[in-house]
């Protein structure tokens, strides 16, 4: 079909978000990875526990946390 499907790279998007705006972008990521992988850095562990991990879980989508 001609079309790539690349990668999407996010360093720290939502660190000024409250809560509920986090969601909701984390949302809109997860819709993009049902097609491309994405790669999300953060130094904010609450994030991938209480986001994340939750929201990835009821999509269906599967997530691979790295901490280092």
């Amino acid at each position: 079909n001609g079309k790539v499907d690349l990668p999407l790279i996010i360093d720290d998007a939502f660190v000024n978000f409250d809560a509920y705006r986090t969601r909701q972008g984390i949302k809109c990521l997860i819709e993009f990875a049902k097609t491309n992988q994405v790669l999300f850095f953060t130094c904010h562990n609450e994030v991938m526990k209480h986001h994340f991990q939750e929201l990835c879980d009821e999509a269906g989508i599967p997530l691979n946390i790295i901490s280092i």
